[in-house]
């Protein structure tokens, strides 16, 4: 996620990749996974500060019995149009569970209004 939003403002502490799976998700209907800053990375309750892994991707899973050529040029398309509108993916809040061991299974989140 890092090359996909660079030129951009956008900070680990932003989630790009959380509002990149969102967004592909409820807009064009495609389901992906963030595996960076949220997932692999950790908060410190103590001085709440988070620490960001050095990997930050989104994992595409392609089941290969299930999927024909129009579906993943469907996913080229919207990965696309995302990235030409990079811009305007807006950063994202945790509202739940950002201490909590495998967050990235049960945390929850809001677009920020920033």
């Amino acid at each position: 996620m890092n090359v996909f939003f660079s030129g951009t403002k956008r900070k680990p502490e932003d989630y790009g990749g959380i509002s990149f799976t969102a967004l592909l998700l409820a807009a064009y209907g495609h389901r992906v996974c963030e595996l960076g800053n949220f997932a692999f990375g950790k908060y410190d309750p103590e001085t709440k500060k988070e620490t960001f892994p050095e990997v930050n991707f989104v994992r595409f899973a392609v089941p290969r019995l299930r999927y024909e050529q129009q579906d993943l040029a469907h996913v080229a398309e919207s990965v696309t149009h995302l990235y030409q509108n990079k811009d305007m993916i807006p950063a994202v809040n945790v509202v739940y569970g950002r201490e909590l061991p495998l967050r990235h299974f049960k945390a929850r989140f809001e677009f920020a209004n920033r």
